[in-house]
């Protein structure tokens, strides 16, 4: 495999993690701010991602979305990440027919498949992490905006069962899952 030059991605991430590092306060205030993690709030928030992953898991064996094939716009991802991505040197975007593909998220998703194995099923699992991020990232703005444990309750409720977003989850439509 031909990645070109190994030092562009491990600067960039390299990169990223001393922009991390700029913004961290100092040890004590470190210890602190884990501290100050232990609030009803924090409780309130983990009960809706445990809720949204046993909603989205729950019948799996059943469900449309249980790995036994590919939907269209996966199938596509999955074939520009083999013919394009892997073995290949990394590349932010590559030029494909009229437009540019970006290809972080095939970055991502190759990830999973390294870790859990080149199937169906660790695709799934990339797109499900996705999608529990954006709701994660929806919710704290729910609360921000509102900051209503009513309110952030309903949101979380209506977020994780639209039918559109929670199909979604799983057939591989990644734009329509974050906006």
């Amino acid at each position: 495999m031909a990645w070109g030059d190994p030092w562009q991605p491990i600067g960039w991430l390299l990169s990223m993690l001393f922009l991390l590092c700029a913004f961290l306060p100092d040890p004590r205030g470190l210890a602190t701010g884990f501290r100050s993690l232990i609030k009803p709030k924090t409780a309130f928030f983990l009960f809706w991602i445990l809720f949204f992953v046993v909603s989205h898991l729950w019948n799996f064996r059943t469900a449309p979305w249980n790995g036994d094939a590919l939907f269209d716009e996966s199938g596509n991802d999955l074939g520009y990440l083999k013919s394009n991505v892997i073995g290949h040197p990394y590349q932010a975007a590559w030029f494909h027919g009229i437009i540019s593909r970006e290809t972080l998220f095939h970055y991502y998703v190759w990830g999973f498949l390294k870790l859990f194995g080149f199937n169906i099923l660790s695709y799934e699992a990339a797109l499900f992490v996705i999608w529990l991020t954006a709701f994660v990232f929806a919710l704290l703005l729910v609360d921000l905006f509102f900051g209503s444990y009513i309110v952030t309750s309903v949101a979380a409720l209506s977020f994780n069962f639209l039918p559109f977003a929670f199909i979604y989850t799983f057939v591989g439509y990644r734009y329509p899952m974050t906006v």
